[in-house]
């Protein structure tokens, strides 16, 4: 199937048009309602299921560090029954070295799907949208992330992602090492000082989706 030629107008993605003062929840239920539109006729939005870059029960072999920074750049994958696809690259990642070890994906850079990001993420606001969503904030954290994608506890809490047909991830790029800064976790200062302090937290130097930035660790870097 050729690539979805309908594009969402670019500036509701980037944020070009003047703010007023006046309410736009008129004019955002049109946009939306048009989105909507546009997507559901030309659904599926079409990628390549690229069947043979999805990583196998190999690549999770790792450590929880070492997996955290081998996630850099590879690519997450979620595929919804109605046969659209939704992608990104992994920007930032969080481990966590415990019983029953465990890495966050913290950020994504949505790279396809962004529409269908949008709505998901539009559908959750309890307000009228104020401005358009930017590409580099539709994922840039764990919360806008499971939204954008629609990943929920109900669907896919303990699930394998070895062999799933709706979220997996992908090979990707090779991020170098003097490309990924390393930092403290976020939102974790009740653990205690100790554990709050360890520099568990990667992030891909310079990518706007990464929910925050440790410009400290990333001047120390440069050095």
């Amino acid at each position: 199937m050729a690539e979805d030629d309908t594009s969402v107008p670019s500036e509701y993605f980037q944020g070009t048009r003047n703010s007023t003062k006046r309410s736009r929840q008129p004019e955002d239920k049109l946009e939306m309602q048009t989105l909507k539109k546009r997507i559901e006729a030309n659904m599926p939005l079409s990628i390549p299921l690229t069947e043979a870059l999805r990583v196998g029960s190999d690549f999770f072999s790792y450590d929880s560090i070492e997996l955290a920074n081998r996630l850099l750049g590879c690519y997450l994958v979620r595929k919804f029954e109605d046969g659209t696809v939704v992608r990104g690259m992994i920007v930032e990642t969080e481990a966590y070295p415990v019983p029953g070890s465990a890495v966050l994906i913290r950020a994504v850079h949505p790279t396809h799907g962004e529409e269908r990001m949008v709505i998901n993420r539009a559908s959750k606001r309890k307000a009228a949208l104020t401005r358009p969503f930017k590409s580099h904030e539709l994922c840039s954290g764990p919360s806008k992330l499971c939204i954008a994608f629609d990943i929920d506890k109900l669907q896919f809490n303990e699930q394998n992602l070895i062999g799933n047909n709706f979220l997996w991830i992908e090979q990707g790029e090779n991020i170098p090492l003097d490309q990924i800064v390393t930092s403290t976790r976020i939102g974790i200062s009740g653990a205690g000082r100790e554990s709050a302090s360890k520099l568990l937290r990667f992030y891909v130097l310079s990518n706007p989706s990464v929910s925050v930035r440790d410009k400290a660790a990333e001047l120390a870097k440069a050095k």
